[in-house]
């Protein structure tokens, strides 16, 4: 299927390992791709009668790559982005990536990268020298209110933490194969997680699961809305009936 809302991004910006940190043994997402799932996302929200900025999750968000493009590419019309993952290396480098939403967080990451132009004159610098410039002209970088976080925890057993309202979107690429170790559960976990996420999620939310695309994501608790595939992925949107 087609495009319908992402016209192209600027993805060499917001690709993994120039500006934004490289988590090892997690994999980047495409960040048109990231684009058209939010934008989608927010018309069924609308839809819905939401309007307003949104609270974001991401509970499988190694390091927090996706999460951090979306915020990059809409940030303007969120008020929280909030990424999750069992392993704590991998929420390091979600709370490094988030961090850059902020701009003094992407200050401090521009600077880090000047000193290495400076000290090794590398091409590779150059360019990411380059992109945090441009990043720093993104419309969230004027969103005071936007909040960033992550904490630790299986997506599995977490509930949404109570100091925050539930999120409006739970949007996640579904982590699997060698990557991810679900104990108890089998290893693809496409009908398993859209249920255990649902007593999270606000009444009027949605939940895009992103899986193999092979994959058909189910759910008892909640109504499939729709499914589409592009490339080698496909996306599953989700709400409560």
């Amino acid at each position: 299927m087609a495009y319908r809302h992402a016209a192209s991004v600027p993805g060499e910006d917001l690709a993994a390992g120039r500006v934004l940190y490289n988590c090892p043994g997690a994999a980047a997402f495409p960040a048109r791709l990231a684009s058209e799932i939010y934008q989608r996302c927010r018309v069924q929200l609308h839809g819905r009668g939401q309007s307003g900025r949104f609270q974001i999750w991401d509970p499988c968000c190694g390091g927090g790559h996706l999460l951090t493009v979306i915020g990059f590419l809409h940030g303007h019309e969120l008020r929280r982005v909030v990424g999750s993952d069992r392993s704590p290396q991998a929420c390091e480098f979600a709370e490094k990536n988030l961090a850059l939403l902020r701009p003094e967080g992407l200050m401090e990451r521009l600077r880090h990268i000047e000193d290495l132009w400076e000290r090794y004159q590398k091409q590779a610098h150059k360019e990411a020298l380059q992109s945090a410039q441009r990043l720093l002209q993104y419309p969230v970088m004027q969103n005071q209110a936007l909040d960033a976080a992550c904490f630790c925890a299986d997506a599995m057993d977490q509930v949404w933490p109570a100091k925050w309202p539930p999120p409006d979107m739970i949007i996640t690429d579904l982590p699997y194969g060698n990557l991810v170790d679900w104990q108890g559960f089998p290893s693809d976990m496409t009908d398993h997680l859209p249920d255990a996420l649902a007593r999270s999620l606000s009444p009027e939310g949605v939940i895009a699961v992103v899986s193999k695309k092979q994959a058909r994501p189910r759910s008892q608790l909640l109504e499939r809305l729709v499914h589409f595939t592009i490339g080698r992925r496909r996306v599953s949107l989700f709400v409560h009936s």
